[in-house]
């Protein structure tokens, strides 16, 4: 049981309720009825939440060093969240004005999970693959005629002999979700060709 709620409340009780809240409703606000400051809190500090988060989400820390990444961003701000929840939690208790307190922590938690949502999606379709390709090896000088396909698989840049042509006569095209082209490579040509011997 709560300390101070009433045990049982009687029909008087209720009616000197519903009185104290029509007088209250009644009376003028008396000023400003829009806090510039407060409004001004509850965009600033989710912004800043969600810009944090998503570049910790995403970028390179993430890919290099998942751990750190989790730690210092979305971590970071999880308890920084849960410390303005735990604020308007207590002045609300103690039935201290707690609305901009409410909706600060209610717009933090929506930016900490918007900006892990985010950052999370770009890395999956952008920046992995970015730092994928970096990784990989790079050959040069490679000769179509006497390399195989197979050796050059770890490669993300393949520098061609002189002479090497795309054999755009033979080329072939499929559909797994995208459009997809593949064209054999040549150092000389595929067929016998008419000419001088």
């Amino acid at each position: 049981m709560m300390p101070g709620a009433p045990i049982a409340w009687g029909v008087s009780d209720w009616e000197r309720a519903k009185f104290e809240s029509r007088s209250l409703l009644a009376q003028p606000t008396g000023g400003l009825t829009w806090r510039p400051r407060a409004i001004l809190e509850c965009i600033l500090w989710p912004t800043i939440v969600f810009c944090y988060v998503y570049y910790w989400s995403f970028g390179s820390w993430r890919f290099y060093n998942w751990k750190a990444a989790i730690a210092m961003g979305p971590v970071v701000c999880f308890v920084v969240c849960l410390l303005v929840s735990w604020t308007a939690r207590l002045l609300f208790r103690h039935q201290l004005p707690c609305r901009v307190k409410i909706t600060l922590s209610v717009c933090m938690w929506l930016a900490l999970l918007g900006g892990w949502w985010a950052g999370d999606q770009n890395y999956g379709h952008n920046i992995i693959s970015f730092y994928t390709y970096q990784d990989l090896a790079t050959y040069v000088d490679v000769n179509p005629a006497t390399s195989k396909g197979q050796t050059y698989m770890d490669s993300g840049e393949v520098y061609f002999k002189e002479g090497t042509v795309v054999a755009k006569s033979d080329m072939v095209a499929f559909r797994s979700r995208t459009n997809f082209c593949a064209a054999p490579i040549v150092g000389q040509p595929l067929r016998n060709q008419k000419g001088p011997l």
